[in-house]
């Protein structure tokens, strides 16, 4: 089955700061975004990679994206090897340049997770249905 996170938003400088000085070198990459996830409905293993910026409500592909996941925390900043199910992570996510530029001019910068009124999904396939599954013409 493929596999999903909900985005909230693009971490503030704010939090990269508490991030690099509690865990060091965050971002790894330059050509990376440090993303709010809400919770996961998945356990996603580190290097997983993101192929399609999908809308929260309609479950329709907006975007087709070149993202993989490099690091992993939580709200405790200890590091994760993956996205455990059940939990809000902080991520990076390595990307390529238009996927870059796509996403940091459809997210928000936020300093915490909640109050967002819009949440986009990062998946590896795809369709994702109402009820959380990709669709069988998943990647």
């Amino acid at each position: 089955m493929d596999k999903f996170v909900r985005v909230e938003g693009i971490v503030s400088k704010s939090v990269e700061k508490l991030l690099i000085s509690s865990l060091g070198k965050w971002p790894i990459y330059s050509n990376s975004l440090i993303l709010f996830f809400n919770y996961s409905d998945f356990d996603i293993p580190m290097g997983v990679k993101f192929l399609y910026l999908v809308d929260n409500e309609s479950r329709k592909v907006m975007y087709p994206i070149q993202g993989e996941l490099v690091q992993i925390t939580q709200s405790f900043l200890k590091p994760f090897d993956e996205i455990p199910h059940g939990h809000k992570t902080i991520c990076e996510i390595k990307l390529d340049d238009p996927s870059l530029r796509l996403l940091q001019s459809k997210l928000p910068v936020i300093n915490a997770w909640g109050g967002v009124r819009k949440m986009f999904l990062l998946a590896t396939g795809k369709e994702i249905n109402e009820d959380g599954e990709q669709g069988s013409d998943c990647l």
